[in-house]
């Protein structure tokens, strides 16, 4: 049974993966790549807790650790204090160990660099800017949300020389967007699940595509406020040159798609297709019901593998082989 969940929650994180992400509407595959990284990241933490659990119990991690590392080069134990029986032991927690770095690595990565984009605003601000944004100085074209919990819109100084009047609404509105929809957080979430989950290949791409969705979400909301998408993508081209130091700046993910359905309408390509809401809407469920039903059985299966390893360590250890 626990093969087979395993097996089910590797296809939901793989899945996804293969849809054309351009052919998705932009709420469901945003929720979608939620889902995928949340399911990832607790996917990851029950892999790693069975291995604690499993592993120990294995014929060959008997027969790994039998031989003791001591008996076998005695340098370690008398010059260096090495106990062979524990290292197996060691090797499981190594796992756990690993698991725990990353996650606080992604989280203070996380702060940190909220607390700097804070401090960009603070020191760069020239004060209030067009509806209700705020400028900063700079004479790149840049219009970003910066902030999670307190999103600002911010316009630079060389945005309002370069942009026209159309050009500036759309980008404002896109940048509202995200903050009105609470984007940050979602980006903050992700990068978060990210970090728990860099055991698991494809995590960084997993990312990105949520990134992407958003700023396809943001040009949506702009378009339906000013109902010109020909200035929004005039403006997003004339901001390309800009490094998105926000990371919700106007011209973040996916630049070239976003642009070809502005302007056309449909995603680029001849093999650009509309995949069924159904599909974006089913993979979404599952992957939420599989990561729910994994993180319910994670407290049960981290009690049973830490009780295991408790017995191992007290268990009297067996002669060299």
């Amino acid at each position: 049974m626990t093969a087979w969940l395993a097996l089910f929650a590797a296809l939901l994180v793989s899945v996804p993966h293969a849809i054309n992400q351009s052919g998705l509407p932009s709420t469901i595959g945003a929720c979608l790549w939620l889902a995928v990284l949340a399911l990832r990241a607790v996917f990851a933490i029950a892999m790693v807790l069975m291995v604690v659990l499993l592993v120990p119990s294995t014929g060959l991690f008997t027969f790994v650790t039998h031989w003791c590392l001591h008996a076998v080069v005695p340098f370690l134990e008398s010059h260096l204090g090495f106990d062979g029986h524990r290292l197996g032991g060691m090797a499981l927690i190594l796992p756990l160990a690993l698991l725990g770095v990353s996650a606080f690595a992604a989280l203070f990565a996380t702060w940190r660099g909220a607390r700097l984009v804070s401090e960009w605003v603070r020191q760069s601000s020239l004060g209030p800017g067009p509806q209700s944004s705020l400028l900063v100085r700079g004479s790149e074209v840049l219009v970003a949300c910066a902030g999670v919990r307190q999103p600002k819109v911010v316009v630079s100084a060389g945005a309002l020389a370069v942009l026209d009047e159309a050009e500036l609404s759309a980008s404002l509105h896109h940048e509202r967007g995200h903050a009105v929809r609470k984007h940050g957080l979602a980006r903050v979430f992700g990068q978060l699940c990210l970090g728990a989950s860099r055991l698991l290949p494809g995590g960084q791409r997993a990312l990105d595509t949520l990134a992407f969705h958003l700023e396809r979400n943001a040009d949506e909301y702009a378009v339906r406020k000013t109902g010109n998408p020909l200035a929004l993508a005039s403006a997003i081209c004339k901001a390309a040159s800009t490094t998105p130091a926000m990371g919700l700046a106007l011209s973040g993910s996916g630049v070239s798609e976003r642009l070809s359905m502005l302007i056309d309408g449909r995603p680029p390509g001849r093999t650009a297709r509309r995949w069924p809401r159904g599909l974006g809407i089913a993979l979404t469920t599952a992957a939420v019901g599989m990561a729910m039903t994994l993180a319910i059985s994670i407290p049960a299966l981290g009690s049973s593998g830490f009780q295991e390893l408790r017995a191992n360590a007290d268990a009297p250890t067996t002669d060299c082989a």
